[in-house]
């Protein structure tokens, strides 16, 4: 999370850096990224093939990062 957060700080103009900030302290956000982490890594923890491995970080690593980022981002905008 922290590296994202450092990428869109240098991607983003003087103008959109205090919207940045509101979005990077965003609890909700926070949250739901600290449990598809989790989920992700509890999922690989019990994957034995690497199309079990696949799943596990298309499903948590990938689906739900982006169903944190498409609900709470849009607020955080605001």
């Amino acid at each position: 999370q922290r590296i994202l957060s450092l990428a869109g700080h240098i991607a983003l103009d003087e103008s959109e850096k205090v919207s940045a900030v509101s979005m990077t302290q965003n609890r909700d956000l926070a949250r739901c990224a600290r449990f598809a982490r989790l989920n992700l890594n509890q999922c690989l923890a019990a994957a034995h093939f690497p199309s079990e491995e696949a799943y596990c970080t298309g499903k948590h690593g990938v689906n739900e990062i982006a169903y944190c980022w498409a609900t709470y981002l849009p607020e955080a905008a605001k």
